[in-house]
């Protein structure tokens, strides 16, 4: 939920916390099924804007730069570089 989201990141949540073992925003840029690729944008730019670490490594060594990449989404990769 976007707007839970942005909430909870407004209250002081931690834009890199983590998620089913990798940060939040790599699962999100992971995502491909679950969102609409509008919602996905939406997600990484409130991330981002609260400071996301586009280069932290998960326990697999994925980065959501890389998750990106590898996912090889243009409208992700261009927001995540902006």
């Amino acid at each position: 939920d976007l707007d839970a989201m942005r909430a909870a990141l407004q209250k002081g949540a931690d834009a890199n916390a983590d998620i089913e073992g990798q940060s939040i925003l790599c699962h999100v840029i992971s995502q491909t099924n679950l969102m609409t690729a509008a919602s996905k944008n939406d997600f990484i730019e409130i991330l981002i804007a609260h400071r996301a670490d586009i280069n932290r490594a998960g326990p697999d060594g994925t980065t959501p730069l890389l998750a990106a990449v590898l996912g090889d989404d243009q409208a992700v990769l261009a927001r995540i570089l902006a």
